[in-house]
């Protein structure tokens, strides 16, 4: 298996009145910040709808961290090159084959110089293939013996995993 470790972050924030709040991210991304100090970073905004920000942040804090951790990867290698490479793969022999959909964010796959397939990104697949990616990695997960989080941890993942697998789900009052 690949050990190259990424220095990487994925946070997840608002935009309000021209800048961005990240609420409880904020001290990730000040430490991060701080950690990397004069070095050269690529930034890049995904804009999502409510319920695919919900799926988003349910993947990788619910679905990749344990399985990341389980496996003492980085959880971009992870997401990259295991799970996404697994189940989000599509087999084809050349460019125009790629859906104009995901055409904008995709990474190709090559044996040598033959085109074998590619990997959609996340932020351009729909929400219905987001959903059937993180039924299967949750499978994955599911299957790490001792993973768990606490009780405040699991009202969260409970909560946004119903907006992330349930199409029109609305939290009802009480």
């Amino acid at each position: 298996m690949n050990k190259k470790k990424y220095n990487n972050l994925v946070v997840t924030g608002k935009i309000q009145k021209n800048k961005i709040e990240y609420g409880n991210e904020t001290e990730k991304l000040k430490e991060f910040l701080l950690k990397n100090i004069n070095k050269q970073v690529n930034i890049s905004f995904d804009i999502f709808d409510d319920n695919k920000a919900k799926q988003h942040r349910y993947f990788h804090a619910y679905v990749l961290e344990p399985i990341a951790s389980s496996m003492g990867e980085d959880p971009k290698y992870v997401k990259e090159f295991i799970l996404k490479q697994e189940f989000l793969f599509y087999k084809i022999y050349s460019y125009k084959e790629i859906p104009s959909k995901h055409a904008q964010k995709v990474r190709t796959v090559s044996d040598g110089d033959k085109l074998i397939g590619y990997v959609p990104s996340l932020s351009v697949i729909s929400y219905d293939e987001y959903k059937d990616f993180i039924l299967k990695c949750e499978n994955v997960r599911d299957g790490i013996i001792g993973w768990g989080f606490g009780m405040d941890a699991a009202k969260e993942a409970l909560y946004l995993r119903n907006y992330a697998i349930i199409k029109n789900y609305k939290e009802e009052k009480i």
